[in-house]
């Protein structure tokens, strides 16, 4: 008797076990549409990670070494670049990776004027004369090789290389998506439709569905962000470092947000077919 009851189960758990997989899958690949392939979800990881303020300290001081060369001292020109315009030049460079724009530093010109300004007012201390033509090449020669600096640190290679490769993979996500959508929906139409004519009954296996497709969701995720793995990426620059961490751990935690989202969903559905349950048998 244990044997046929099992038998007469078996294709519903066999089913939802699918539907559940089905589901793991779909919601897998929009969590990936919606994080590594959205430019605002790493311009918010940016500045989560304060990256830009960092950067700003690295330009600076790049461009304050620039500066010695000519005999500038060096605290004159750390404050060339502010971190708002680092950050600005920080988000024009993202979008300009997922929409395949070249990118060109924003608010060149504040600071070609901010070292144009500093340099006069510190060659009027020392009584020299910018307006020869040796001194206003070593100016054009500064503010050149200062905004070479600026883009070096804010136009990272392998991370344009890395969002070019993301968006050539785009198009094929997306119908990817609506494939694994359309099997998902066939698939708990079966479900609905192997698990008999009651109501509780539906709604149950819908939430062993949901449910089992919120374990997966956590399980691993959950496990390596308690691992603390994603902090032992080899990464020289602190600066880099911070960012990439907090880029990686956030986009797992997606994971653990919407497979929590997904139990909490498993178990209101089950509670709804208790209640529904309750009162078939209490008819």
């Amino acid at each position: 008797m244990k044997k046929n009851k099992f038998l007469r189960r078996a294709p519903r758990w066999l089913c939802a076990f699918i539907c559940s997989l089905s589901l793991f899958g779909l919601f897998s690949l929009v969590i990936v549409k919606t994080t590594l392939f959205n430019q605002e979800f790493m311009i918010d990881k940016t500045q989560k990670a304060h990256y830009a303020e960092t950067i700003t300290a690295e330009i600076n001081q790049s461009i304050g070494d620039l500066g010695r060369a000519s005999n500038v001292p060096v605290e004159l020109l750390v404050g060339t670049v502010t971190p708002k315009q680092t950050q600005a030049n920080l988000d024009s460079f993202i979008r300009g990776i997922y929409t395949d724009v070249p990118f060109q530093i924003k608010q060149r010109d504040q600071i070609e004027q901010k070292i144009t300004t500093t340099l006069t007012d510190y060659a009027d201390q020392q009584q020299v004369d910018l307006a020869t033509p040796q001194a206003a090449s070593e100016v054009d020669q500064l503010k050149t090789a200062a905004l070479t600096e600026f883009d070096r640190h804010i136009e990272i290679p392998y991370i344009l290389t890395y969002g070019r490769k993301l968006i050539a993979f785009n198009s094929t996500l997306m119908l990817l998506i609506l494939v694994v959508a359309v099997i998902t929906l066939i698939l708990v139409i079966g479900v609905i439709l192997v698990v008999g004519p009651f109501t509780h009954r539906k709604i149950r296996y819908l939430a062993y569905v949901v449910g089992g497709s919120g374990l997966m969701l956590t399980v691993l995720p959950g496990y390596l962000l308690l691992s603390k793995i994603v902090y032992r990426l080899g990464v020289a620059s602190t600066s880099l470092y911070r960012f990439l961490t907090t880029y990686v751990h956030d986009f797992i935690l997606t994971f653990v947000y919407v497979g929590g989202a997904a139990l909490l969903t498993a178990a209101a559905l089950w509670i709804a077919s208790e209640v529904l349950r309750k009162k078939l048998i209490a008819r």
